[in-house]
C-alpha cells in the first residue's frame, strides 16, 4: 500500500519546473542513508550523496518517487508537491526479519509471506517511544492481539491469544530473554522497556529456531545492544519520560561511536522510579518501581565476519500490593538483579553456492530474586544459572529451497530456591535442532520447519525440601512441525495459513514447585507425573486491499484454533495450606483443552485523516470438564480516529472490554468497560535529526475499570487518569 506524505506549506510553487530538495534518513536512527536510490515516476533514477541528499525537477502537482536502498524496506510516496516547499525527508525503515545479526548479503529478497505474517503485529522505535510506560508489558499493550497479566505496576507480562507463561518465550536482539516472569504473576520481566527498538510477534515456522511451541509464538524485541556494522560518526540519543497517575520519571541514554575504524562501541544507562499507582478509588499501596539498567557494547565489522558482545546489568526493586482475605496486609517487596553477557560471531561464505552465512551466538545469564515480608524477613529466594551456545547457519539452494535456516542449540541451566519456598534445586541440560525451509514462487510462497528437543531434569535435593519428599529425574524429548503459506496472485488479496503439530516439554516449575509464592498470594505444587504438552494448531489470514474514491482501505482477519492434547495450567483446588502459610492452593494440571478466536482489523486513509479498528477475541475451554480456561481475556474492541501530518499527530483512542463471564471455578466474573484515551506526537529537526514530542492521556475521564487478568482486580480498579509527557533527543 502506498504511504502518502502531506508535508507544511513552506513556499509557493510556480507553474514551470522547479527544483526540489530532499534528504533519506534512517527511521530509526536518523541518520543520513548514503547512495539511497530514488526513481521519479518510474523513469528517472537519481542516488543520495554522501550526506543523504538529492534533488530533482518537476512541474507536476504530484510526483511518484520508489525509495529504496539493501537492507531496507521498499518506500512508495506519492507527493504533493503543490502542498510543499523545496525541501522534505524521505525516511527508510531497516528491515529486521531475522532473529539475529546476520546481514544480508548479495541480493536476497524477503518473502511475502515473512512481510504479512509480520504486518499489524509489530511496533516500530516511534510506536514505542509514543506508548512507553514504568512497566514492560503496559509499554507493549498496543500490539494486536496482545493482552496483559498484571499484578500491580511492575509484574506486567504480555498474554497472546490466551497464550502465556512458557508458551510465549520473549527474545531481545536474537537471543531467549531469561528471567522468572514465566513462572509466577509476581515476577516481572527482566527488560527496560526504554531500551527497545522494536517489537514484533513472530509466528509460523520461523519460531521454530528458538522454540518448540509455535502456537503462541514469539515475542521478538529489537535493542540493537551489540554494534556489529561501522558506526559512521558519534550518535546521542536521550529519553525522558514523565507520568501524572504514579509519579513516575524515565530517563535513558545511549551513546555509540566508532573508534579508530576498529571498533565499534555502545553504552546505555536508564532509570526508573515511580510511586504507588492511583486508581479512581485510593492509591493502590505498595506499587513503587526502583529500577536500573547499564549496558556496555562493542563490534567489529569486516569483510568475512563481524564479531561483538555486550554486557549487561538490570536491578528492579519493586512493591507487590497487599492480597486477598487480609493476606499479607503490608504487601510483599520484591528486589531483584540480572546481568548477562552476550556473545556473536557471524562468517559470510561469499564463495558458496549453498551455505551463505553462518553466526555463534553465547549467552551467560545469572539472577538473583528475593521476596521481603512487611517485617523484613526473607519469605522467598531464587537463583537461576544459565549457558547457552547456538549454531546457526543460512543457506539457499537447498533442496531446491529460496533460503534455507538450520542449526544446533545448547544450554546448561541451574534453578535454586530458599527461604520457605522447598522447590529442590535442579540442574537441566536442553539439546536442540531446527531446520526451516522457503520457497517463493510465482504465485505462493512455502515456509516448513522442523525441530527437535531434548530436555534432562536433575533435581537434587537439598536443606529446603521436606525430608520424605522424593523427586524424580526426568527426561523429554519432543518433535514440531510447522508449515506455512500464501497466495498472492490476487492483485490485492492476500491469503494464507499457518498449521503446526507442537510439543511442549513441561518446565521445572511445572514439574517440582512446591511451596508459596508470596508476592503472587498462591501455594503452588508442581506435578511430576505430566508428560509432554502436545496440540495441533492453525491459522487462517486474509488481507484485502482497496480504494473507495480516494479513501484507501485495508480489511485484514486472522481466524485461529489451537487444540491441546493435553494442556498445562495451575489451578486454583480450592484447598488452603492451612499449616504455614494459609495460602490458596494452585496444582499444575494437564487437561485437554481447546483456544480458539480471531483479530479483525480494518484501515481507513483519506488525506491527513487515518481510522482503525481492532477487534479481537479468544475462547478457552477445558475440554476435560465443559467449563472455561482461567485467564482468558474477555472481547475487546479498539478504535482510533487520527490526523497525522509530516510533523505531527493526534488520536483519539477507544477501548472496549466485554464483560467476561465464563470463568473457571474460583474465578470471578469482570465486568464491561469503556476507556477514551488520547495519543499525540509532535517531530521536529535538531542538528538534521528528526526529534519526537509525546503527550498522553489514558484513562481521560477517571474510569473505573478492572482487568480480568490481573490478579489483584477483585481488591482493586485498574489506574486511573495518566498523563504522559516524554522527549526524544537524537544528536
Amino acid at each position: 500500500m502506498k504511504i502518502f506524505v502531506y508535508l507544511f506549506i513552506l513556499s509557493s510553487i510556480s507553474g514551470f519546473a522547479k527544483t526540489f530538495k530532499a534528504r533519506v534518513i534512517d527511521d530509526i536512527t536518523k541518520k543520513p542513508i548514503t547512495n539511497a536510490k530514488i526513481i521519479i515516476e518510474k523513469k528517472d533514477t537519481i542516488f543520495t550523496n554522501e550526506d543523504g541528499f538529492f534533488e530533482f525537477q518537476s512541474e507536476l502537482d504530484l510526483v511518484h518517487l520508489d525509495a529504496q536502498k539493501l537492507s531496507y524496506k521498499l518506500a512508495h510516496y506519492d507527493i504533493s508537491l503543490k502542498d510543499i516547499g523545496d525541501f522534505f525527508i524521505i525516511p527508510l525503515h531497516p528491515l529486521n526479519f531475522h532473529l539475529h545479526n546476520i546481514i544480508v548479503t548479495g541480493n536476497r529478497k524477503h518473502s511475502v509471506l515473512d512481510s504479512f505474517i509480520l504486518s499489524s503485529y509489530q511496533l516500530d522505535n516511534k510506536d514505542i517511544n509514543s506508548n512507553l510506560q514504568v512497566s514492560f508489558g503496559e509499554s507493549l499493550q498496543s500490539l494486536k492481539g496482545v493482552d496483559i497479566r498484571s499484578m500491580g505496576s511492575a509484574p506486567t507480562r504480555p498474554i497472546f491469544r490466551g497464550l502465556s507463561n512458557d508458551r510465549l518465550k520473549i527474545n531481545t536482539d536474537g537471543f531467549l530473554n531469561i528471567d522468572l516472569s514465566a513462572s509466577s504473576p509476581d515476577h516481572n520481566v527482566a527488560i527496560d522497556p526504554q531500551s527497545i527498538k522494536e517489537a514484533k510477534i513472530l509466528r509460523g515456522p520461523k519460531t521454530l529456531k528458538f522454540s518448540s511451541s509455535s502456537s503462541a509464538g514469539i515475542i521478538d524485541l529489537v535493542k540493537d545492544d551489540i554494534p556489529l556494522h561501522k558506526i559512521d560518526d558519534y550518535h546521542l540519543e536521550v529519553k525522558n519520560f514523565y507520568h501524572s497517575n504514579n509519579t513516575g520519571f524515565m530517563n535513558y541514554i545511549e551513546s555509540s561511536v566508532n573508534v579508530d575504524d576498529l571498533f565499534n562501541i555502545k553504552g546505555k544507562a536508564s532509570f526508573i522510579n515511580s510511586n504507588d499507582i492511583q486508581t479512581p478509588v485510593q492509591s493502590l499501596t505498595n506499587t513503587a518501581i526502583n529500577s536500573k539498567n547499564f549496558s556496555f557494547g562493542f563490534g567489529r565489522e569486516n569483510k568475512e565476519n563481524e564479531f561483538g558482545g555486550v554486557y549487561e546489568y538490570y536491578e528492579n526493586n519493586f512493591g507487590i500490593p497487599p492480597g486477598p482475605l487480609g493476606m499479607h496486609p503490608s504487601g510483599v517487596n520484591i528486589e531483584m538483579f540480572r546481568h548477562n553477557f552476550k556473545f556473536v560471531y557471524n562468517y559470510h561464505f561469499h564463495n558458496n553456492n549453498y551455505i551463505k552465512d553462518m553466526s555463534i551466538n553465547y549467552l551467560y545469564n545469572y539472577l538473583f530474586h528475593e521476596e521481603f515480608e512487611s517485617t523484613g524477613i526473607v519469605g522467598a529466594r531464587y537463583i537461576i544459572e544459565n549457558n547457552l551456545l547456538r549454531l546457526d547457519f543460512e543457506g539457499e539452494n537447498i533442496i531446491y529451497s529460496d533460503k534455507t535456516d538450520f542449526g544446533i542449540n545448547f544450554s546448561d541451566n541451574f534453578f535454586d530456591a530458599g527461604a520457605a519456598v522447598r522447590t529442590p534445586e535442579v540442574r537441566d541440560f536442553d539439546f536442540a535442532i531446527y531446520f526451516i525451509q522457503s520457497y517463493q514462487g510465482d504465485k505462493v510462497d512455502l515456509d516448513v520447519a522442523f525441530r527437535n528437543e531434548n530436555k534432562f531434569y536433575n533435581p537434587i535435593k537439598d536443606v529446603s525440601v521436606p525430608r520424605d519428599s522424593e523427586f524424580l529425574k526426568r527426561a523429554f524429548s519432543t518433535k514440531t512441525l510447522s508449515i506455512s503459506n500464501i497466495y498472492k496472485d490476487f492483485e490485492n488479496i492476500k491469503i494464507g495459513s499457518i498449521l503446526s503439530y507442537d510439543e511442549r516439554i513441561p518446565t521445572l516449575e511445572e514439574l517440582y514447585s512446591l511451596g508459596p509464592h508470596l508476592a503472587s498470594y498462591s501455594f503452588d505444587i508442581g506435578n511430576q507425573d505430566l508428560s509432554i504438552e502436545q496440540s495441533v494448531n492453525s491459522e487462517l489470514f486474509a488481507s484485502h486491499i482497496f480504494k473507495v474514491s480516494k479513501v484507501n482501505i485495508e480489511n485484514s482477519i486472522n481466524l485461529y484454533n489451537y487444540y491441546f492434547f493435553n494442556f498445562i495450567t495451575p489451578r486454583n483446588t480450592g484447598e488452603m495450606d492451612l499449616i504455614r502459610t494459609r495460602l490458596p492452593i494452585f496444582e499444575n494440571q494437564g487437561m485437554k483443552a481447546n483456544l480458539s478466536g480471531f483479530e479483525y482489523q480494518i484501515t481507513a486513509s483519506y488525506d491527513k485523516f487515518h481510522f482503525k479498528n481492532l477487534v479481537q477475541y479468544t475462547h478457552g475451554i477445558n475440554l476435560d470438564d465443559n467449563i472455561p480456561l482461567p485467564m482468558i481475556a474477555p472481547l475487546k474492541n479498539i478504535l482510533e480516529f487520527k490526523y497525522k501530518t509530516q510533523q505531527y499527530d493526534i488520536a483519539i483512542i477507544t477501548e472496549f472490554a466485554n464483560t467476561q463471564n465464563r470463568i473457571d471455578k474460583f474465578e470471578t466474573i469482570t465486568e464491561n468497560y469503556t476507556l477514551f484515551n488520547i495519543k499525540s506526537n509532535y517531530y521536529f529537526y535538531l542538528f538534521g535529526f528528526q526529534n519526537q514530542l509525546v503527550f498522553n492521556i489514558r484513562n481521560i475521564f477517571n474510569s473505573t475499570y478492572r482487568n480480568h487478568l490481573s490478579r489483584i482486580k477483585d481488591i482493586m480498579p485498574e489506574p486511573g487518569r495518566n498523563v504522559s509527557i516524554g522527549i526524544n533527543n537524537y544528536f
